[in-house]
């Protein structure tokens, strides 16, 4: 008796486990695609899904957040030298290629090792835009890879804004249209009876055209939100490698585990 009541307790623990984690896992799903859900009504463009394998595309990404973004916006959370391991910047044998480095990317540094930071200071930023801009380190991961490339891709003519501009995903923002040159300059496109409501925007029109064809420039942005997507999260690649084996070593334990209880209760009634 004491070895079924023993075992009916193991039993019982065990299948309230389960339970407890199913229900985690209904409510997590639910919760993501709640969320999913109700920001997809201002993406005019679409979902957008990194490749974390292409190495040129990161590389691309870089060069424009250097070029365009770095100004203003640091990726404190990022070193030189790990960025150039990671996405190719690098010697055959696996060394970081610094030359490369010094002359395309490290344009406020002189150390391989220094984080990727901006020579704007935060007080002179709230003196001269009324707010500092934010680290991109973790932004995909605050947002979203599709919310970030929508958002670059959203920026349309708007005169009652104080710097112009005004974007379909996050209205009323105070960051500056800082690619219309690239762009270009857009104007929306309202649903019938909205007029002038930025919840009702089916649509962007060029009205400007930028130095870029538009789909040159989305290809601009994918490779930049390619970038922050891997800064945001840098180890996700090998991550997911190991992921892989993790799963079918749990695989191959259940079925032990599934033969050990069989062994154990068979001869319980």
């Amino acid at each position: 008796m004491k070895f079924l009541s023993k075992y009916k307790t193991i039993k019982c623990i065990a299948s309230c486990s389960l339970f407890a984690w199913c229900l985690i896992s209904i409510f997590l799903l639910s919760s993501s695609l709640v969320q999913a859900a109700g920001g997809k009504a201002n993406y005019l463009y679409g979902d957008f899904k990194p490749d974390y394998h292409d190495l040129g595309a990161m590389q691309r990404g870089a060069l424009n957040y250097v070029y365009y973004c770095s100004g203003c916006h640091s990726l404190e959370h990022m070193r030189f030298n790990r960025m150039s391991r990671d996405i190719g910047i690098t010697y055959d044998d696996g060394t970081v290629l610094e030359p490369v480095l010094l002359e395309t990317l490290m344009l406020t540094t002189d150390k391989v090792g220094d984080q990727l930071h901006i020579g704007m200071q935060r007080q002179d930023a709230i003196e001269w835009f009324g707010g500092h801009a934010p680290d991109l380190s973790l932004i995909e991961r605050a947002r979203g890879s599709t919310w970030m490339y929508n958002y670059l891709l959203s920026f349309y003519q708007d005169s009652a804004r104080p710097l112009g501009a005004n974007n379909v995903v996050f209205p009323n923002v105070g960051m500056p249209h800082v690619l219309v040159d690239l762009m270009g300059v857009q104007a929306p496109i309202f649903e019938k009876g909205h007029e002038g409501d930025v919840n009702h925007i089916i649509g962007l029109e060029t009205i400007i055209p930028g130095e870029m064809e538009p789909d040159e420039y989305q290809m601009f942005v994918a490779d930049l939100v390619t970038f922050l997507a891997y800064v945001a999260d840098q180890n996700r690649v090998e991550r997911h490698r190991l992921g892989v084996y993790v799963i079918l070593f749990l695989v191959f334990l259940a079925c032990f585990a599934y033969l050990l209880r069989r062994e154990y209760w068979k001869d319980v009634k």
